[in-house]
């Protein structure tokens, strides 16, 4: 399918990377069952701070190690005032890009704000519309993938926490009308 990136089981760590010292999280399994993704908890970080990080992944046993470094920031302590940057999109569709390397002009031009933080508000990939219409869980997984293939989103996100709102198109159904046909026998519930 056009844009399909192929998962790969393995092994994924992180690495936080402070002034005076590095914390290391366990490996954890990347594996086909969860789409090759892992979730990793950051315990004890500090309100208020900007985290430089490493992303490790390797292949079973390998000693050979993938590296993507990236950053966030934590939000400022709740009696703190602060001024903060943060960005805002909604409603990409994979084909309607507006450049043919990086995929959408806008992730580069948000980066360059180089915001605290990314609202995306909807609509990050639309499961009602051809490329493929999405009917299965393997075909809502592929959407994303392909979205998330794009170099401008790719490297936006390396660099800008992003906090997400789902809206019609990404839920299966397009306005989500109570009396509107599912898609297929993809549901929220799988």
């Amino acid at each position: 399918m056009d844009g399909g990136v192929q998962g790969r089981s393995g092994m994924v760590r992180v690495k936080i990377l402070e002034t005076d010292n590095v914390r290391t999280t366990p490996w954890h399994n990347a594996i086909p069952s969860n789409d090759f993704t892992v979730r990793i908890p950051l315990p004890a970080l500090r309100p208020g701070t900007q985290y430089d990080i490493e992303v490790e992944a390797k292949t079973g046993d390998s000693t050979e190690v993938s590296t993507i470094r990236g950053k966030f920031g934590t939000s400022p302590p709740e009696d703190a005032t602060k001024p903060v940057t943060f960005v805002t999109s909604t409603c990409q569709y994979f084909w309607n890009y507006d450049d043919d390397i990086r995929g959408f002009k806008t992730y580069d031009s948000m980066s360059r704000l180089d915001p605290d933080f990314f609202v995306h508000t909807g609509d990050y990939v639309y499961y009602d519309r051809i490329g493929p219409m999405v009917d299965s869980i393997e075909k809502a997984r592929h959407k994303w993938h392909a979205m998330n293939s794009r170099p401008s989103i790719r490297d936006f996100l390396q660099m800008t926490p992003m906090y997400m709102i789902k809206d019609d198109h990404d839920l299966l159904r397009d306005d989500t009308y109570p009396d509107s046909s599912p898609l297929g026998d993809f549901t929220l519930d799988k």
